[in-house]
């Protein structure tokens, strides 16, 4: 697991198109990416989830955490 600590740098805070770019590249990775603040754990490939957040300038991230899958199984090929 991997974790790191962000602050948010843009002046207007996550608004609407940089929270969509955000879950974009975060859909991208096979791993469950979890964005933390206060009590608060959403999905970061949850476009609804990071707008809850509600992410205001300067806000500090307590962590931005990588969990990589496990046990994922995937279906057998069949050959024909």
């Amino acid at each position: 697991m991997v974790r790191k600590t962000v602050t948010v740098e843009l002046a207007s805070g996550l608004e609407a198109r940089p929270v969509a770019m955000l879950v974009q590249v975060a859909s991208q990775y096979e791993s469950n990416i979890y964005v933390e603040i206060d009590s608060k754990r959403v999905n970061a490939k949850s476009i609804m989830g990071m707008m809850t957040l509600g992410l205001a300038a300067e806000n500090r991230l307590r962590s931005l955490r990588m969990e990589p899958m496990r046990n994922r199984r995937f279906p057998k090929s069949k050959n024909t």
